[in-house]
């Protein structure tokens, strides 16, 4: 379900940008050419801010998880090496996974570690190949200037990180800058209708960009209905220690023997 679900919005942005009409820089030299790489989370505008950079500053933007798509499309020679990469890989996984049937069936020896096949890796293409695909993306004339540089993830690689030493392997000599879209932890606001006494707060996930935007939403603030329920229990927990206090015992002070001594003779005098 998310696969399809990645995949759908993968398909949208693509459509999102086709729609756009990015006027093609003037072609530079490749040492002043400037390529912007949008860092972050999902959700955090980066999508947003690559289209209005594209129109503002004339720049291309190549969707990195969409690479190798790229060349299929085209039917380029280097797709075709992937592809024959990919096969064997998947060959090799179908091996990996009867031989990890059969030492199941076996008998463990004392000490022996099960080795885990991890399938995501045998889609990986090697790094040469991914860095000669960005590198000839970069030469088409829709880079003359740079690009700009979202989506770093995908099936072909490890993670964001590598899509960040891709295209930096692919422009050697170009600029290029990392903009970091931040998400910060902050404490949730419990929900008034679920009517659950002493619940605990949810941890959620704030972009910075947009803190100003939450502690403005009604959702996170105190109703006026909240406030008159407060000050009742705030009153009735004065009360509580009022009455508490007004039944405590008073002690009686200590007296010391010397007087105790001169009540007692008082009182025989009196007698008499």
């Amino acid at each position: 379900m998310s696969d399809k679900k990645a995949n759908q919005e993968s398909q949208l942005g693509e459509l999102l940008t086709d729609q756009l009409e990015v006027a093609l820089p003037t072609a530079i030299k490749e040492e002043n050419r400037l390529n912007v790489i949008l860092y972050g989370p999902d959700a955090s505008g980066r999508t947003t801010t690559a289209n209005y950079m594209a129109q503002e500053h004339q720049r291309s933007i190549i969707r990195m998880d969409q690479l190798v798509d790229f060349w299929q499309k085209r039917g380029h020679a280097m797709y075709d090496e992937a592809a024959k990469i990919l096969e064997e890989k998947a060959e090799k996984l179908a091996a990996d996974l009867a031989e990890e049937e059969k030492n199941k069936k076996k008998k463990k020896k004392k000490n022996e570690e099960e080795v885990e096949i991890k399938r995501e890796e045998y889609k990986y293409l090697p790094r040469e190949l991914l860095v000669r695909m960005l590198s000839k993306r970069l030469e088409e004339e829709d880079c003359n200037a740079g690009a700009i540089f979202d989506n770093l993830t995908s099936e072909y690689w490890p993670g964001d990180k590598f899509g960040v030493e891709l295209i930096c392997d692919a422009a050697p000599r170009q600029n290029v800058q990392v903009v970091l879209f931040n998400f910060n932890k902050e404490g949730g606001h419990q929900n008034a209708e679920d009517g659950e006494e002493g619940a605990d707060e949810e941890e959620m996930e704030v972009c910075t960009n947009y803190r100003y935007a939450r502690r403005h939403n009604p959702a996170f603030q105190t109703t006026k209905e909240d406030k008159p329920a407060e000050q009742t229990e705030s009153k009735k927990s004065l009360k509580k220690s009022s009455n508490a206090k007004a039944r405590k015992p008073i002690k009686e002070a200590k007296k010391n023997p010397v007087q105790i001594a001169a009540e007692a003779k008082a009182a025989e005098e009196a007698e008499e």
